[in-house]
This record gives C-alpha cells, sequence and structure tokens, in this order.
C-alpha cells in the first residue's frame, strides 16, 4: 500500500481513502494464522481534488496471532507506544499478496 501512496500524501497536500468493497470471512490457514480477502480502491485526493484517483488493491492479507505486549510505561518513545498500539489486540499482518481473481 506504501507503493500505491504518493510521498505528497506526507505533506498534507494529498488525502487518500481506502475504501472496501468486499471484505470475506477469515480462513484459517495454520495454527494461529488465517487469510482474508480484500477487493478495495484506494482513492487518492491531490491539491483539492473533489473526485479522486481511484486505485484497485485486490489483496489477500496474511494475520496470525501473537502474544499482546505489556503497555508502555509512562516515559515510553514514541515508536514504543506505535508498536503497542499495532499490537495490543494481539494480531499482525505478517503478508500481504495480490488477490487471485482467478
Amino acid at each position: 500500500m506504501g507503493e500505491l501512496t504518493p510521498s505528497s500524501i506526507f505533506n498534507g497536500r494529498t488525502q487518500s481513502w481506502l475504501i472496501i468493497q468486499y471484505l470475506s470471512e477469515p480462513v484459517k490457514v495454520g495454527d494461529g494464522a488465517w487469510k482474508i480477502n480484500l477487493v478495495a480502491n484506494l482513492v487518492i485526493f491531490e491539491n483539492g481534488d473533489q473526485v479522486g484517483r481511484g486505485i484497485p488493491f485486490n489483496k489477500t492479507v496474511f494475520v496470525r496471532a501473537v502474544e499482546p505486549p505489556l503497555q508502555p510505561l509512562n516515559n515510553a518513545s514514541e515508536l514504543e507506544k506505535k508498536i503497542y498500539n499495532a499490537r495490543k489486540n494481539g494480531l499482525e499482518i505478517y503478508r500481504i499478496q495480490d488477490l487471485d481473481l482467478n
């Protein structure tokens, strides 16, 4: 998804929305691991454009259970807080690949 996102998104001149059209039920692919099929469009709005430009984002997302981390201490760095927030629900994305539509 990062490769599809223009760098101008980081300076505030561009906005993006991921519009999900279909999200499958999780399918178990291993012990504590699942895959989910996602059909979506990444819509990019640049320089005040009201219509936007849609980029297909059709992927299979693989997730696995992880041990939730301990809550960070009050003096934790911003990176430690972000890692905690990403993993506190006990799941992590470990692979994203193009959705096979055949």
